[in-house]
C-alpha cells in the first residue's frame, strides 16, 4: 500500500486527506466503488470520484468507475 505525500502534509487536514492511499487502476477495488455508489445514491461518475478521492487516489480511476456504473442496473435506471 502506498500513500501520497507532498506539501499538503503540512496542512491541518486529517491524515487520510493529506496522504490518500494510492491504488493502481488494475486493483480489484470494486467493493470500494460499489460502497461509494451506495453512499451517493448512484449519481454518476463525477460524484463517485468525488466520494472516493478523500480517502483513495486511484490512478486512472474514471474508466473503472464508468465501467462499474454501466454494469449497475440501479445506476442505469437512475441515469447515473
Amino acid at each position: 500500500m502506498w500513500r501520497c505525500c507532498g506539501r499538503i502534509s503540512y496542512s491541518d487536514f486529517s491524515y487520510a486527506t493529506k496522504q490518500p492511499i494510492v491504488q493502481p487502476s488494475e486493483h480489484p477495488y470494486a467493493s470500494t466503488i460499489k460502497a461509494a455508489l451506495a453512499r451517493i445514491f448512484h449519481l454518476g461518475v463525477k460524484e463517485t470520484l468525488t466520494e472516493l478521492r478523500p480517502k483513495y487516489w486511484v490512478v486512472k480511476a474514471r474508466l473503472p468507475v464508468r465501467n462499474m456504473i454501466s454494469s449497475c442496473n440501479l445506476c442505469r435506471r437512475c441515469g447515473g
